[in-house]
């Protein structure tokens, strides 16, 4: 499913009809069972401190086992990319809304980056606003990189620009 810098990679296999297990293949210590709590679990990522991104709705790593993200009630969430500080960005949605809205989960904290938050209010600097901002990497220094499409209140005016997103972490 992933490969980190390292050359593990992470992935699943069926053990039982509609039951998924996780495992880290190790060119040096071979296949690695991960021990889970939940009946099924899909990993998505890897990142090279070998935490796994699993459902997007649990951490892994071999220290410390599984941590939870805290996921509102009524949310859809889509995870994007880990970093190797354990950082996750990705978007969200609740229940009946039709935009997702890009996140950032770090150390057990969800900042919220879609218009009207904080992180948004740099980027009405061409005189426009903000309408819709989508993540699509973060690095290992906490950098992010993504498009925001800009409008006028809620309205799309069809103009966006790549960002490169500094967001510091409170």
């Amino acid at each position: 499913k992933a490969i980190n810098d390292l050359g593990h990679m992470v992935g699943s296999y069926r053990q039982d009809p509609g039951i998924s297990k996780m495992f880290i293949l190790d060119p040096e210590k071979g296949v690695q069972l991960v021990s889970q709590k939940k009946k099924s679990l899909n990993p998505i990522k890897i990142n090279n401190a070998n935490e796994i991104l699993a459902d997007c709705d649990s951490i892994w790593s071999e220290s410390s086992g599984f941590s939870s993200l805290e996921i509102p009630e009524g949310f859809y969430i889509q995870c994007l990319e880990l970093n190797d500080h354990g950082q996750i960005i990705g978007s969200y949605r609740q229940k009946g809304a039709s935009d997702y809205r890009p996140f950032k989960w770090d150390n057990g904290k969800v900042f919220d980056l879609g218009p009207g938050s904080d992180f948004a209010k740099g980027f009405d600097d061409i005189g426009l606003y903000p309408i819709r901002i989508e993540v699509k990497d973060i690095n290992n220094q906490g950098h992010m990189v993504g498009k925001v499409h800009y409008g006028k209140y809620n309205e799309l005016t069809g103009k966006s620009r790549a960002r490169f997103f500094k967001f510091e972490c409170i």
